[in-house]
């Protein structure tokens, strides 16, 4: 089972099984929802010389 292995289920109701381990009352981003969508969010902080890039600079 995913929660066995500490990866949060996406499944509310298998979530509920692992309460103990995961906080119910976090809410997560949604990419669609919080970002535009996957390839708004890829043009905006992971292309070439973006948010990304600045962030990670040595």
């Amino acid at each position: 089972m995913v929660g066995q292995n500490y990866y949060r289920p996406s499944n509310p109701e298998i979530l509920k099984e692992f309460g103990k381990v995961f906080d119910l009352n976090i809410k997560l981003v949604n990419i669609d929802d919080d970002f535009g969508g996957g390839t708004k969010a890829t043009e905006k902080f992971f292309a070439d010389g973006t948010i990304f890039d600045q962030i990670y600079k040595k």
